[in-house]
């Protein structure tokens, strides 16, 4: 028999498995079209290594062993342009630049400029000049543009809730199953037994109906691969569920999820050679995921800073500046590398070791909000970006 207590035992276990079905499912009307999903590379990912440089003409010397790694580990490096090239382990990546689906945003950086892991992300997801107690993600904000309706427009997924995504604004979550999945009738009873409690009723009924649409749409996504939730088939596990959920007409609109590891401080090419294979499966199971939505959806791959141009004694790099950002995607305006470059020559280095910063990633951040997403520009220098008003959105980052 199944009692009250039991009922508020499990309720909301029950809600915190399928918190995206019911917003991601409601019979309301979606707010856009048009999706966004931001993936975070965590531990600062070296911007040379993803999208290294080898027709520069400071390259080889600068970064010597680490350069030959980056563009003959597998063959040859993917080609991009007479400078810029592709990590060779990106080969999802690839047919998306031929297809014109992926563009390059180089010398990016963030206004941090103490290579701290925590100062350089928290300032990358709350989009500001400086760090604050109070603030919320840069993405919450965006959210707050298509007020609190449903269904949520908003979609953390992973283990937790990254500060790019937390504010006052409802978002919802999902994660990989690790337990059991409860069965109709478990749900039909609990749903049943709460009945007369409006708030925890009405709950239990959302996150039953999630649950069972989650299960139609995910299938054997909807439960964890493998032991680790950072395996390489997790992750590209996660990222084919994100598709998913990102498709259907009354879905979520905007996503978030990070892969971690980037903090290269030794043996980089080894360490990026088993990294890289993350990044590139999570983009192609994004795509997959997201089938004929993909035509309506951008991909920023960020992180929160580069790493010194030359290696350290352990065959690795330290934490550094500018980095590389890529886009990607069927509403990207593709093959194309925008930089501001520095070049890599001794002089042009910033304090003598890092990439040099020269655009502000906001400026990329901002071009996506407002030629993809269409949001209103003053919305998004008064809410989004305050801080940014100097900071122009990029030109011709995704298709009109």
């Amino acid at each position: 028999m199944i009692t009250r207590r039991d009922a508020l035992k499990t309720a909301s276990a029950v809600g915190m498995l399928s918190a995206i079905g019911g917003p991601a499912f409601a019979a309301a009307t979606a707010p856009t079209d048009r999706r966004l999903v931001v993936i975070v590379l965590r531990g600062g990912a070296d911007g040379l290594a993803l999208v290294p440089a080898p027709g520069d003409p400071g390259f080889a010397a600068r970064r010597g062993h680490l350069g030959a790694g980056e563009t003959d580990q597998t063959g040859d490096a993917i080609p991009l342009d007479g400078t810029f090239a592709l990590h060779p382990r990106l080969t999802a990546l690839g047919p998306l630049w031929q297809a014109k689906q992926l563009a390059v945003v180089h010398a990016v950086h963030t206004v941090s400029r103490n290579r701290s892991h925590f100062d350089a992300q928290d300032l990358l997801e709350i989009g500001l000049n400086r760090l604050t107690s109070t603030a919320d993600g840069w993405l919450n904000r965006t959210l707050s543009y298509y007020g609190d309706g449903k269904p949520t427009a908003g979609l953390a997924v992973g283990y937790g809730k990254p500060l790019i995504m937390r504010g006052p604004t409802r978002i919802a979550t999902w994660a990989p199953r690790r337990l059991p999945t409860a069965d109709d009738d478990f749900l039909s009873r609990l749903t049943q037994l709460s009945r007369d409690d409006a708030a925890i009723g009405m709950a239990l009924a959302d996150g039953a109906e999630a649950a069972r649409r989650n299960r139609t749409l995910l299938g054997q996504d909807e439960h964890a691969t493998g032991r680790s939730p950072r395996s390489l088939p997790a992750v590209a596990q996660l990222a084919r569920a994100t598709g998913k959920l990102l498709s259907v007409d009354q879905g979520a609109r905007i996503a978030t999820f990070d892969i971690d590891g980037w903090d290269t401080h030794g043996y980089q090419n080894t360490a990026l050679a088993y990294r890289m294979p993350y990044l590139n499966d999570a983009i192609d199971g994004l795509r997959l995921g997201l089938g004929n939505a993909w035509a309506k959806t951008v991909v920023i791959v960020a992180t929160e800073f580069g790493r010194t141009a030359a290696p350290n004694g352990t065959t690795g790099t330290d934490h550094g500046t500018a980095t590389a950002a890529l886009i990607l995607g069927g509403a990207v305006a593709g093959g194309q590398v925008h930089a501001d470059w520095p070049g890599l020559g001794q002089n042009d280095l910033y304090e003598n070791r890092d990439l040099m910063p020269t655009t502000d990633i906001r400026a990329l951040f901002k071009a996506v909000l407002l030629n993809h997403l269409r949001i209103d520009q003053a919305f998004i220098e008064d809410q989004i970006f305050p801080d940014s008003r100097a900071v122009p959105a990029l030109d011709s980052i995704v298709v009109a």
